[in-house]
């Protein structure tokens, strides 16, 4: 509650209330395009083309764990196989991070 948080207590005083108003605004928003869930990121953030990338392709094989995507290649020069990268769910950006 609000009254249990004393941080959201003050900045709600020193706001004039302004920061619940916006609070309210981002929960309207939230179920009219998220289906009643908060939003993660901000999605003006993102341009296609500009810092958002996009490839062509389609799903192969789909189970209860996992979707397998096979892309399209975007060169005539493409490796024999194809690699299949799985990254664990654990940590799984840093498996990926090789500096």
């Amino acid at each position: 509650t609000l009254f249990g948080n004393p941080a959201a207590l003050r900045s709600t005083l020193a706001s004039g209330g302004a920061n619940l108003l916006a609070g309210l605004k981002n929960m309207l928003s939230d179920m009219g395009a998220n289906g009643a869930m908060p939003s993660q990121v901000d999605k003006s953030a993102f341009k296609l083309g500009e810092n958002l990338a996009l490839s062509k392709g389609a799903v192969v094989l789909t189970t209860p764990v996992l979707e397998l995507i096979q892309y399209s290649p975007t060169t005539d020069a493409v490796h024999a196989r194809p690699h299949l990268i799985v990254p664990p769910q654990i940590n799984k950006f840093y498996f990926f991070d090789l500096s």
